[in-house]
């Protein structure tokens, strides 16, 4: 029996595989057009960071584990906040390189975040160990810089 046969004593069944092969084909189509659109960054962007120790900060994703190479400079993670129509780095922090290592290779831990991570402020010249919570709970204090009256509120990208 050929094909021709075939088809007319099974006329739904020719059809159902025709349709089949139909949605298959546009399928493979759309998936070749898609394929070449420019692709959008998954998600914005939800840290500050900073080159400069604090004068200038830009926005990228919180995947970066600072410090970081950014355009051939060290990259920190940078807190920003805005008083008034004054807007500013708090503060920053960095991960000494053992814990950067490792929360690069499996993730952020408890132990990373509370002992693996320094801090400093803008125009300081000392990292400090984040372990001790008196000297954590002081940058967490933000004042408002300049002299700027009110009470300083954080910016988020």
């Amino acid at each position: 029996m050929g094909a021709r046969e075939w088809l007319n004593e099974h006329p739904k069944t020719a059809v159902g595989l025709g349709i089949s092969v139909a949605v298959i084909a546009i399928g493979f189509v759309v998936v070749e057009i898609r394929s070449g659109r420019h692709r959008y960054p998954s998600a914005p962007p939800d840290s500050y960071f900073t080159v400069d120790d604090g004068k200038t900060f830009f926005a990228a994703s919180s995947d970066n584990v600072p410090p970081f190479d950014y355009h051939g400079q060290q990259a920190v993670h940078a807190y920003v906040y805005r008083c008034g129509n004054q807007t500013f780095v708090a503060y920053m922090d960095r991960f000494t390189p053992k814990y950067h290592d490792a929360v690069v290779a499996h993730g952020l831990t408890a132990e990373a975040e509370k002992w693996g991570r320094e801090l400093k402020r803008p125009g300081e010249s000392k990292w400090v160990p984040s372990s001790d919570l008196r000297v954590e709970a002081q940058f967490y204090d933000v004042h408002s810089p300049n002299g700027v009256t009110g009470v300083p509120e954080a910016v988020e990208p």
